[in-house]
């Protein structure tokens, strides 16, 4: 009874998925337009769901492939995100008196999966194509985490949008869902690739931090 229970007529078994031709294209755009950048700067403003009323705006930041990368928020209040290459820390340096709070977040931490690597492959940091739009010289390519990559905090979807030629794609912003239902939306404006950024800009050493 056993091994009829887990036998299968050819007819009924379960074939292998085999991913469709547009994810398969839209996974080598996402690592090959990745992997081919040496540095990134851009403008951005963000918005999130559990807080619709609030923009936040500053600047990103990113050095590959040491996997360093800043977001400096202007407004409305100053904080920060920087990435060393071997820790991610949160900064907030809104406090008129005091040190700036201090906490330490996982490496992987939302974006920090597709930014961190010296070498991105999607499957490797957990992501998989779930999803391909396209609209004129603009497309949305959707990524899920895998189930085995979940945490109550961490990312569980993410959507990136490049517009610009196959050929020459440029990240126009993201909107990225965590596993509690909060998403974030990014857009990048007067984005600058191949600049040269000051010495130590990526470096932090925490006075104090707490883990998260």
């Amino acid at each position: 009874m056993a091994g009829s229970a887990f036998a299968q007529s050819p007819s009924t078994a379960t074939k292998p998925k085999v991913p469709s031709p547009d994810f398969t294209a839209a996974t080598a755009l996402v690592e090959e337009y990745f992997n081919s950048l040496t540095t990134l700067q851009a403008a951005f403003s963000q918005t999130q769901s559990d807080r619709p009323r609030e923009v936040a705006q500053g600047t990103f930041s990113l050095n590959r492939p040491q996997g360093q990368f800043l977001w400096q928020y202007q407004t409305p209040v100053r904080q920060r995100i920087i990435g060393t290459g071997t820790a991610v820390y949160y900064v907030d340096q809104s406090a008129t008196q005091g040190d700036n709070q201090v906490t330490q977040l996982p490496l992987d931490a939302g974006l920090g999966r597709l930014l961190r690597g010296q070498r991105l492959s999607l499957g490797k940091v957990g992501l998989r194509v779930n999803g391909v739009q396209t609209k004129g010289e603009s497309r949305s390519i959707s990524l899920a985490a895998l189930p085995q990559r979940r945490d109550e905090q961490g990312l569980r979807r993410v959507v990136l949008t490049f517009t610009g030629s196959r050929a020459n794609p440029t990240l126009a912003g993201f909107t990225a869902t965590d596993m509690l239902g909060v998403t974030t939306q990014v857009s990048f404006t007067n984005a600058v690739r191949g600049g040269k950024f000051p010495r130590g800009m990526f470096d932090f050493t925490p006075p104090q931090y707490r883990q998260r």
